[in-house]
């Protein structure tokens, strides 16, 4: 695996951490709802770039490109927390 494949799976991995932490301190609050949503659809984000960047074949890319097409509503969630 490369460096920079290993680099989107530590960041997926933090992701889901510190998200699943935010919302394990306050699970009432709107905001930390949230912030968790943004870090979870991160954390899918970065899970689907590290299988693209792991694929063998170029079909397998492909799939994992389609697969993380989602990434539209990581924006939306932190254009949302943001604002």
């Amino acid at each position: 695996a490369s460096f920079f494949a290993l680099l989107s799976l530590l960041s997926a991995l933090i992701c889901l951490f510190v998200g699943g932490y935010v919302y394990a301190l306050k699970t009432k609050d709107g905001i930390s709802r949230l912030f968790a949503l943004f870090c979870m659809t991160s954390s899918y984000w970065s899970t689907t770039e590290f299988m693209v960047r792991h694929a063998a074949s170029p079909a397998e890319a492909k799939f994992w490109v389609e697969v993380g097409s989602l990434w539209p509503f990581n924006v939306a969630f932190l254009v949302h927390f943001v604002l």
